[in-house]
């Protein structure tokens, strides 16, 4: 410590200068100066004692006396530094409520935090007591409902029938009250699966704005373009891992809806007829042809099984995850074309920009779609959605009903 200058007053009392230079004995070397009496108010002993709560109170200026000796208009002591200045501690420096400073990296740590903190990892480590990753309570609730809705099915009713085929459908979206429009608001923190009985009051609407839309657009284009390229392991800068690489394909396609017949509709698979009779509906048809060309693409008749709806109070959005039963048409498609053509009412129909993203079992769709409005104006609508290989759905669920070692939930989890 380098030396300093203390300036000391001089009092008609013995007593607080003795004490005065007794503190001062206790500090680093210094030059002590008389500058004679200041004052010829006698201190008082609650000014002495605030005066040594300043040096060696406990809590510093914290403690009440501390503050008390704050106000004192008649400080019995003052530090003049010298011309040579302290060297400052370099590094971080740990704060003492009384004491000297102390560098963080002089403060010695036990052996295992000490590994710790170089390595950066757990070692030795598990999952879990059981060695496992728990499942993840919505996860959970997701992995049931497909085995109930997509595995069963295949084992009660067998294999889809001809022509037919079992999509696993999710969308990004909100879930909104009927007679408001508003988003629902639950008493919950996270993630949720609704109740069924609410169903009947609420409708999910499967749509982002133009924003979200060009954000997930970037975000897709980042993701795609990394899978191109290896992982670089963060432990050895020079250990690469070759990534899966992600496909994607972008089309313009135009979709019309047109009602079947009377005659088509016998022809349909027993399942989608007792659907549409149990639910009240009309069987309508989806042709999707070029938008440049106007060559037909594919045709087909969606029935939605079942639904489950998730609730997500900390993001913007719910989704929803649809089984769907669809069976793609054949040439039925030219009669239902020149039906609807000998008619002066138009069938239904936008066009649909559409990025299709693949990697492993999953389609991510992100779509644009444009619309006829009312008043001759254009309604454009945008949406998310995410489908998974129903092939693979049923081969890991087959393979949990019958105990053998599956993939399931990591297929639901994606």
């Amino acid at each position: 410590m380098s030396s300093q200058t203390v300036v000391l007053s001089s009092s008609t009392n013995p007593k607080a200068n003795a004490i005065v230079r007794q503190i001062a004995n206790n500090w680093p070397p210094c030059t002590v100066h008389s500058t004679g009496p200041m004052r010829t108010k006698p201190r008082t002993r609650f000014e002495e004692y605030a005066l040594l709560c300043r040096k060696a109170g406990p809590y510093g200026s914290r403690t009440p006396a501390g503050r008390w000796a704050r106000r004192n208009p008649y400080p019995a002591a003052k530090a003049v530094h010298a011309s040579r200045p302290i060297q400052p501690i370099t590094g971080p420096v740990k704060q003492e409520p009384n004491g000297l400073a102390v560098p963080i990296h002089d403060v010695p740590l036990p052996h295992a935090y000490q590994s710790a903190r170089d390595s950066g990892v757990l070692a030795p480590w598990e999952d879990s007591i059981t060695n496992s990753i728990p499942s993840h309570e919505s996860i959970g609730h997701l992995s049931e409902f497909l085995y109930n809705e997509v595995v069963g099915r295949y084992i009660v009713d067998g294999p889809p029938e001809t022509g037919t085929a079992v999509k696993v459908e999710a969308k990004i979206g909100r879930l909104v009250y009927q007679d408001t429009n508003t988003r629902i608001r639950l008493p919950v923190t996270g993630e949720t699966v609704v109740n069924r009985d609410l169903g009947s009051r609420v409708n999910f609407k499967s749509s982002i704005t133009q924003e979200q839309h060009l954000s997930s657009n970037g975000f897709l284009n980042k993701t795609f373009m990394a899978s191109q390229k290896p992982k670089i392991d963060s432990a050895s800068p020079t250990t690469t891992t070759p990534r899966i690489p992600m496909t994607y394909v972008h089309a313009h396609e135009i979709d019309t809806e047109y009602e079947l017949s009377g005659a088509s509709f016998l022809s349909l698979p027993w399942s989608i007829r007792a659907w549409l009779k149990s639910h009240h509906s009309r069987a309508r048809v989806l042709v999707t042809t070029d938008e440049k060309t106007g060559a037909f693409i594919r045709g087909i008749i969606k029935v939605c099984l079942a639904h489950l709806d998730v609730y997500s109070p900390r993001t913007e959005f719910d989704y929803r995850v649809s089984i769907n039963l669809e069976m793609p048409m054949g040439d039925e498609w030219r009669s239902m074309v020149a039906a609807a053509a000998a008619t002066d009412v138009k069938p239904p129909h936008r066009n649909n920009d559409r990025l299709s993203f693949k990697h492993l079992l999953y389609q991510i769709d992100l779509s644009r779609f444009t619309s006829a409005g009312s008043n001759k104006t254009t309604e454009t609508a945008h949406e998310l959605s995410v489908t998974v290989s129903t092939a693979k759905v049923i081969g890991h669920g087959l393979l949990r009903c019958d105990s053998r070692r599956n993939e399931f939930e990591k297929v639901v989890r994606g």
